[in-house]
């Protein structure tokens, strides 16, 4: 196997600040990818992990080895899909033998489940920068994140197959995945109410109730998306925030 280029993945290792990954033509681009295919900046899901509720990522052994692994994984699916992204493909990229990098993960999963961490931990710079944003909408707030995450849908393969698999308690992913969607749970409903003091959404509306519909509508846009790459997963969700903004007129003309 040949190894991948250095260059497709850009993280400043001190700051986690952002991640660049051009677009390989391997998989069908959306009109979400086509403004800006040659660098892409994209997150899973609007989720506020702000450093105190969502901690650095901490490698008890081998620290920094285990870093430049996750990052280069990080690099392996943005270009070759969950599926292209085997254990061998990714020591290759990283210069280790199978059994090198089997040392510091003992499992596929293991290392993905960091993968997704260290997704999250570059996610929460953005999210706290636009969210302290006064001219930045709500529902903008949301759906640009989904715009990003369309971008790369090689990490949205990930998160949807491991998501689903770790519904098993004894799965390694499973408690990652369920403390993720109630920190999902939290921060939406949070962004839901300060919505709705807005104006934006209708009093009758319980953020709580709707944090956990909106991440199931997102979960299932991402699995219709990847069956159909032509599905406009951000237009779908501003469609349904520009309905209940036309509630809350309706009923604040009422």
């Amino acid at each position: 196997m040949g190894s991948i280029a250095k260059t497709p993945l850009s993280i400043k290792p001190e700051t986690g600040r952002y991640l660049e990954i051009p677009y390989t033509g391997r998989f069908r681009r959306t009109s979400a990818s086509k403004e800006n295919s040659n660098t892409t900046v994209g997150f899973f899901r609007c989720v506020r992990y702000h450093r105190v509720m969502q901690p650095a990522t901490k490698y008890p052994k081998g620290a920094a080895k285990q870093q430049e692994l996750v990052e280069v994984a990080l690099q392996v699916v943005a270009e070759r899909g969950y599926n292209g992204a085997t254990i061998t493909e990714v020591a290759d990229a990283a210069h280790l033998s199978k059994a090198g990098l089997l040392h510091h993960f003992r499992k596929k999963e293991d290392l993905f489940v960091e993968v997704l961490r260290r997704r999250d931990e570059l996610a929460t710079d953005k999210w706290m920068r636009e969210q302290g944003n006064p001219d930045v909408d709500g529902a903008d707030l949301i759906t640009g994140f989904i715009r990003d995450n369309a971008k790369v849908p090689g990490l949205v393969q990930l998160f949807t197959r491991l998501s689903a698999e770790a519904t098993n308690e004894t799965n390694p992913a499973h408690e990652f995945f369920r403390d993720r969607y109630d920190r999902n749970r939290e921060a939406s409903a949070a962004l839901l109410s300060s919505m709705q003091a807005a104006d934006r959404l209708p009093e009758s509306l319980n953020p709580e109730i709707f944090a956990v519909i909106l991440a199931a509508v997102q979960d299932g846009l991402q699995l219709r998306w990847l069956y159909d790459p032509d599905i406009d997963m951000a237009a779908h969700i501003a469609h349904l925030f520009s309905v209940l903004a036309h509630a809350a007129r309706e009923a604040a003309v009422v």
